[in-house]
C-alpha cells in the first residue's frame, strides 16, 4: 500500500477517535479504537496511553493479524487480543470501538443488559452484558467474543462498551446507539416497566440494518 494511502486511512481515524472524546464516549486516556486496512492484514489501533481526543496521525500504532506491531512509534493498546480475536471471529467487520460511556457503563457494574426496546439495527436484539474479565487479557478477548456472538455491541461488567462495524463510522455510530438505548432504558424503568420490541420487528429492522452493515470500510474525504 501506498504511503499516501496509509496517510489517508490514518486521517479517518484520527477524524472518528476525536468525535468519540468529543461525544464524552470516553475520558482521558480510556477506551480504543481499530480498523482494519483494506487488501492487507495490517489493523490500526489506538497506543497506549493517548487520548482518542488529542491522536495525531502519527502516534497511531499498526500490527498485524496476529497482534504483533508492525509499525508506528508507539506501543499499541493493552486491550490488543480483544481487537485481534473479534476480526478472526467475525469477517464481516472491519472496526471495533471500545468505550467507557456513562450509562451502558453503568449497566455493566449493575449486571443489566440492554432489552430490545429501539428501532435501530445495530440494537435491536438488544445489548448483552460479558461478565468481568481482568483488561488485556486472552480470556476477556475469549468472553466478549462469545457474549457478542453475531451482534454489534456487547457491555463489559465494571469496564465499558465494545462495538463492531464494516466501518469505523458504523462502529462509532453503533457505540452512540448503544449509550442512546441505556439513557431511554433508564428512563423507562423510572416511569414503568420497558415493553420490548415484537420478535418480527427485531428480525426485520436486523435484516434492514445488514444492507448498510455491508458498506466498505471508511474512506478518506
Amino acid at each position: 500500500m501506498k504511503d499516501r494511502q496509509l496517510d489517508q486511512f490514518r486521517s479517518v481515524f484520527v477524524r472518528v477517535a476525536k468525535r468519540i472524546y468529543e461525544e464524552k464516549l470516553t475520558s482521558g486516556s480510556g477506551g480504543q479504537i481499530s480498523m482494519k486496512i483494506p487488501d492487507t492484514d495490517w489493523i490500526m489501533i489506538k497506543p497506549t496511553g493517548f487520548s482518542l481526543g488529542y491522536l495525531r496521525p502519527s502516534d497511531i500504532a499498526i500490527i498485524d493479524s496476529d497482534g504483533k506491531k508492525v509499525g508506528g512509534k508507539h506501543q499499541p493498546s493493552s486491550e490488543v487480543p480483544f481487537h485481534v480475536a473479534l476480526y478472526k471471529a467475525r469477517p464481516d467487520i472491519a472496526a471495533v470501538v471500545h468505550t467507557h460511556s456513562r450509562y451502558a457503563t453503568a449497566f455493566g457494574i449493575a449486571g443489566k443488559d440492554l432489552l430490545s426496546i429501539w428501532n435501530e439495527g445495530s440494537i435491536a436484539r438488544g445489548v448483552p452484558v460479558a461478565r468481568y474479565c481482568t483488561g488485556g487479557t486472552n480470556e476477556l478477548a475469549k468472553v466478549i467474543v462469545e457474549t457478542m456472538g453475531d451482534k454489534y455491541a456487547v457491555i463489559l461488567q465494571n469496564h465499558g462498551v465494545v462495538t463492531v462495524g464494516a466501518s469505523l463510522e458504523s462502529a462509532y455510530q453503533t457505540a452512540l446507539d448503544v449509550e442512546w438505548l441505556a439513557q431511554m432504558q433508564f428512563v423507562a424503568t423510572l416511569v414503568g416497566e420497558p415493553k420490548q420490541l415484537e420478535h418480527s420487528e427485531i428480525e426485520q429492522l436486523v435484516r434492514d440494518f445488514g444492507g448498510n452493515a455491508a458498506v466498505q470500510p471508511d474512506k478518506a474525504h
